[in-house]
């Protein structure tokens, strides 16, 4: 069995990262968090073969989604470490100011039937500015 393999703990539901991100209800898109340390988080969901997902077109889900679900981690991660430097810290509404590299393998999300592993690597940070890869 590889680490690919190998189930993947789960340290907090969905419900336990929508009080620790700023989005609500179903645009808290996030389903489970299953590792996380001061540089790195890894998530996953589930929902992108609803056919009543919050971002799906006409089209379907697009595959420009996938940028969402990566911004909600880095907003994740983001309040993971607000909390664990100041406890009782509530989420801090955030931008995304900038996409790069972005390369797409798909043309649809909706279509794919394994969950969706959503990845985040801060690379450098200075005051509230934030660069993750």
């Amino acid at each position: 069995m590889t680490e690919l393999d190998a189930p993947l703990n789960v340290l907090m539901n969905a419900q336990g990262i929508a009080a620790c991100v700023p989005h609500a209800d179903r645009m808290c898109l996030l389903q489970a968090l299953h590792r996380w340390d001061n540089d790195s988080i890894v998530c996953s969901a589930t929902n992108h073969t609803e056919p009543d997902h919050p971002l799906r077109s006409r089209s379907g889900l697009l595959p420009a989604a996938a940028i969402e679900y990566a911004a909600q981690a880095m907003a994740l991660h983001g309040g993971l470490i607000a909390q664990r430097d100041n406890p009782g810290a509530s989420p801090t509404p955030g931008f995304l100011a900038s996409v790069r590299g972005v390369q797409v393998h798909v043309a649809r999300l909706d279509t794919l039937t394994a969950p969706l592993m959503v990845e985040a690597t801060r690379v450098t940070s200075q005051g509230s500015n934030v660069l993750y890869s």
